[in-house]
């Protein structure tokens, strides 16, 4: 009987030193993802804070029609700048088509490259990765031309923003493993294009290389994700219910890992749910979620909505 009842104290010790080790691994494996996930929100944070990076110190956004546009931030100018230090007149941009010049008003240190310049022909933003967007200089204010869904406009961005120099973080949810979802990439047989809306109004076209399958309790879900990091990673614009509420209201994107193998086997994490540029700036153009990609619950997860 003694030698029965030490076997059985012997097992129950095994049973629970198991336990402990699982339950400490656990542990260890929910520390590491939370640091982990503490590291993304900081780069975050550090891009928000770099002026370089930093959508917070767009100070503009206007779209450039033909002929001749005046510049500045006086009255009776065409694009008229506001809350910035500027002259009333900077001078005046040329369109012609998809070329556009900008001519400086005499007398205004205009500058491109530290250089000053008393006319430029402008490179816009859209082309290979060789192209570069001219960007010229007064003072604190920097501007250059993006190409938009057929539409060409003058980005200001403003060195001395008061905006960001305001920048305290981006407010979020508080990291939850709950959020980290497995889930099942499914590719098509070829990639299908598909049009999807954006903020201007206007609709891009994008090729869809699968769908994200995965659950949440008992519901069933699926994502369209665009391709991205030369396929190493799937980009998501996705909606749901929390939008409007405690989350901005235009969506949210997020990025998740292609599959390793042909599994498919990925996880969605939901905690890197981050905000659009729109969310910071009025000044900037963003996809807007696909039909298919509005999820009919709330994920509470992820950024919140920037004040």
């Amino acid at each position: 009987m003694i030698h029965a009842r030490n076997h059985v104290i012997v097992l129950v010790l095994v049973a629970a030193v198991l336990t402990i080790g699982v339950y400490g691994n656990h542990m260890l494996q929910l520390n590491e993802l939370a640091e982990a996930h503490r590291a993304w929100q900081l780069e975050r944070e550090a891009e928000m804070r770099e002026l370089d990076t930093s959508w917070l110190a767009l100070a503009g956004l206007y779209w450039l029609p033909e002929g001749e546009t005046s510049f500045g931030a006086g009255t009776g100018v065409d694009l008229r700048l506001r809350d910035v230090q500027a002259p009333a007149r900077l001078g005046r941009f040329v369109r012609n088509g998809e070329q556009v010049s900008f001519v400086a008003e005499p007398g205004v240190n205009v500058t491109l490259d530290g250089v000053a310049v008393e006319r430029v022909d402008m490179q816009n933003d859209a082309g290979s990765d060789e192209n570069y967007a001219t960007t010229l200089t007064f003072g604190s204010l920097q501007w250059w031309i993006i190409a938009r869904d057929g539409r060409l406009g003058v980005r200001v961005k403003d060195l001395e923003s008061a905006t960001w120099r305001a920048f305290a973080g981006i407010p979020a949810y508080a990291f939850d493993s709950a959020w980290r979802i497995e889930a099942r990439f499914i590719p098509f047989n070829a990639p299908q294009p598909m049009e999807y809306p954006t903020i201007l109004g206007t609709t891009r076209t994008e090729n869809v290389p699968g769908v994200l399958q995965f659950e949440i309790g008992d519901q069933s879900f699926e994502l369209l994700p665009f391709e991205r990091h030369e396929g190493k990673s799937l980009w998501v614009v996705f909606a749901d219910k929390s939008n409007g509420d405690t989350t901005y209201e235009g969506g949210r994107f997020l990025y998740v890992d292609m599959p390793a193998d042909e599994s498919g086997e990925t996880v969605i994490d939901f905690n890197r749910a981050y905000n659009p540029p729109c969310a910071f700036t009025p000044y900037s153009t963003c996809p807007q979620p696909l039909p298919q990609n509005r999820m009919p619950i709330g994920v509470y997860a992820g950024e919140k909505k920037y004040e």
